[in-house]
């Protein structure tokens, strides 16, 4: 079967959706203010990050149960992504802190600041580089994916919230809520090659 997981801030759960007849098959309780969500490529665990928590509920998909918490991933945490082997999850929080799980231990490997707020965050399909949309820095932050080590600040549009990596691993894209617009950068050499024009304050992307 294929499903769809949905976070439910206002009740602290998740919404467990079947694909092929739209209903909700299970709700699953977390923590409090859940927000971000990322399976990971086996599709066997589930990565939630709890605003109003400071943490993160991993859940198991075969029991549809919450199987660890982890705290300490900053004040806010938002975006939240793992890597293609499956071996990592990457979050960022509201007030600029950027932490690397270890998905086999469930255990934090490193955390630290990499300035502005970070709220959308996406990794590229090679695994290398995962960037953090920093909204109030007006920047997209690029984080080797390997090393774990930040590697730079990219400047984009106001109020960027929300970033994607394309499937070709060849651009990425940012949603600039304040400034009406979409920046569109090349991944090779983290230029911006196109800016264009939005709705009013895009958001999803």
């Amino acid at each position: 079967a294929t499903f769809v997981y949905v976070t439910n801030r206002g009740s602290n759960t998740v919404s467990v959706i079947d694909a092929a007849t739209n209903t909700v098959t299970a709700t699953i309780s977390v923590g409090n203010g859940p927000r971000g969500i990322a399976v990971n490529p086996t599709g066997t665990r589930l990565y939630v990050t709890n605003y109003l928590a400071n943490s993160v509920s991993v859940i198991d998909i075969a029991s549809q149960s919450v199987i660890s918490t982890i705290a300490g991933v900053g004040s806010s945490p938002l975006g939240i992504g793992v890597s293609p082997d499956g071996t990592r999850v990457y979050v960022s929080s509201r007030y600029g802190k950027f932490t690397i799980i270890d998905a086999t231990t469930d255990t934090i490997l490193t955390s630290y600041a990499i300035g502005g707020n970070g709220f959308g965050l996406a990794v590229n399909a090679s695994g290398l580089g995962v960037y953090v949309a920093s909204i109030y820095s007006n920047t997209l932050s690029i984080i080797d994916g390997v090393s774990g080590t930040f590697s730079r600040n990219i400047s984009v549009g106001a109020y960027p919230i929300d970033v994607v990596v394309d499937p070709q691993d060849t651009r990425v894209y940012v949603a600039n809520f304040n400034g009406y617009s979409v920046s569109v950068i090349d991944q090779a050499t983290g230029s911006i090659i196109a800016t264009v024009n939005a709705g009013k304050e895009p958001q999803g992307i």
